[in-house]
């Protein structure tokens, strides 16, 4: 044995060498520098094998997040647009320029609740549908971490004569207000030269801006009007010109219809609608399905919206049975799976077309389709999108109330207080006071109803609390129609309250009420 172990220590000496050296080290430099020493030969290996460490997956990532500069944080009470680098775009020339022109809403009076954001970043495309993908969802990412709404990114295509510009317009989140589940649509503006360019950005901006400012409760589609003519004018004339093919011209058709569908929808311009719907309707004649779905499927969203709004203004069923359409031929290129958050949006906004036609009729048929297809789309909201979840809450219990009022027992009605209560858990009164408002006038409508239907007071007591608080918002100088009408509300659910009860005090106020409603 012990000759054994004096040829182990012959072959393996250097091991016992290695211990005293390390023992030796361990000595001299301490806890803190073995620390040092073995992050140093971390680092030595990383760069030895680094070719293969890339390699693995979030390793960009990780690289990205610490070796680029931090993004701007925006500031969350204004409408803010970032504007990345632009690819091929000598000295960010461009980039300035697109910052320059926009940031005259920043200096123009009256106008600083526009804010233009620098990123630091470059997203491009080659112009094929899933690169074009790529670069949306890259570019969501990092408007959430900035907070901003938009972020315009892209390339510059150098000409002979003349640049054009390949820009992305990418939103950040969907909102809504009220019934409809607004989307701040992406635009992929194809090679357009930069005079024109200009006023199609800027009649995006005002557009954007006055949708998300009128989800806060503040109306400003009157700055709308002017960038809406504009870009009219520049539409109509547009036909033959340099750089306008057929795909310039759906692009900024879909813009222009967009915006005419803001406008008429905050202002009640009959006639913006219409022109929304034709211009829908002109873009979808140029627009082939087989070579481009998903623009196809686009423009039909934005069609059926106009005759939504059409169809609410008018009472028209004809128009929402066609809005009822357009949606149902958007959903056959969105699909659950591959577009959730898209398919989700138009769902939404079919169960709208659907509530507003069965408002119309004296049968259940559309509002039964209205409840199920809202249910369907709450199964594939998660807790990440707790806004767009409230809103289909409010619509749900919106044709809950509706379907309840036409139908006996109290199924429904209870359905639909449910829903309008989980949807104020989303909707305060300090965020987004018209669709708090909102939320609890559709909830006091409920619950009048469920307490007509039964013996006690309490959901009657319930419905005045819930019309009060709606006339928190809906004023007389604000929307004294609205006003006036809840009012009249107010005045019912009191006097049904003092029917069942001794003494006149409830039967009093609602006397006090109704004449207040009178009054206008």
């Amino acid at each position: 044995m012990h000759d054994v172990q004096a040829g182990r220590d012959i072959i393996f000496g250097s091991k016992s060498r290695f211990e005293r050296v390390y023992d030796w080290l361990a000595a001299w430099l301490g806890f803190w520098g073995q620390i040092a020493l073995g992050a140093v030969l971390l680092i030595w290996l990383c760069l030895w094998y680094w070719p293969h460490i890339e390699q693995m997956p979030l390793i960009d990532v990780v690289v990205s997040w610490f070796g680029e500069p931090s993004l701007p944080r925006a500031d969350p009470n204004r409408f803010a647009i970032g504007v990345g680098n632009l690819k091929d775009d000598a000295d960010h020339h461009a980039e300035e320029q697109i910052i320059d022109s926009l940031r005259s809403f920043e200096e123009e009076e009256g106008r600083q609740d526009v804010e233009i954001l620098r990123f630091d970043r470059q997203i491009s495309s080659d112009g094929t549908e899933a690169s074009d993908k790529t670069g949306y969802e890259q570019a969501r990412k990092f408007l959430k971490r900035s907070g901003a709404q938009v972020l315009i990114w892209g390339s510059v295509l150098h000409n002979r004569k003349n640049d054009a510009y390949r820009l992305y317009w990418t939103t950040s989140e969907m909102g809504g207000r009220e019934k409809n589940l607004y989307q701040a649509e992406d635009f992929k503006l194809q090679p357009i030269f930069w005079n024109d360019l200009v006023q199609v950005l800027q009649l995006l901006v005002v557009s954007e801006s006055t949708h998300y400012f009128d989800l806060r409760g503040h109306y400003i589609a009157d700055k709308l009007r002017p960038f809406v003519t504009q870009v009219q004018q520049l539409f109509r004339g547009s036909q033959g010109q340099a750089g306008w093919n057929a795909s310039t011209r759906r692009e900024v058709g879909r813009v222009l219809a967009h915006a005419l569908e803001v406008l008429g929808d905050q202002s009640g311009d009959i006639e913006a609608l219409k022109e929304s719907i034709s211009v829908s309707e002109d873009i979808l004649e140029i627009t082939s399905r087989e070579r481009a779905p998903l623009d196809w499927a686009k423009t039909e969203n934005c069609l059926g919206a106009a005759l939504t709004l059409l169809g609410e203004r008018e009472a028209s069923a004809e128009h929402l049975t066609e809005a009822v359409a357009a949606y149902r031929a958007a959903l056959q290129e969105y699909k659950r799976k591959s577009d959730p958050m898209q398919w989700v949006m138009i769902e939404n906004n079919l169960a709208v077309a659907l509530m507003d036609l069965g408002a119309h009729e004296t049968g259940t048929k559309h509002l039964e389709e209205a409840v199920l297809t809202y249910k369907g789309a709450l199964q594939d909201f998660t807790r990440a999108a707790p806004a767009q979840r409230g809103m289909i809450q409010l619509n749900l219990g919106a044709a809950l109330g509706t379907l309840g009022s036409r139908e006996a027992g109290t199924i429904d009605l209870k359905e639909a207080v449910a829903a309008d209560r989980a949807a104020l858990q989303q909707y305060t009164r300090e965020r987004t006071p018209l669709d708090w408002a909102t939320i609890q006038l559709n909830l006091g409508a409920a619950l009048m109803d469920l307490g007509s239907r039964e013996t006690g007071t309490r959901h009657l007591e319930e419905a005045v609390l819930a019309y009060r608080a709606a006339l928190q918002e809906y004023t007389r100088e604000r929307t004294p129609l609205d006003w006036a009408t809840i009012q009249l509300n107010l005045g019912a659910a009191l006097r049904r309250l003092g029917e069942r009860e001794t003494g006149a005090k409830y039967l009093v106020e609602a006397v006090s009420a109704e004449r207040a409603a009178l009054e206008e």
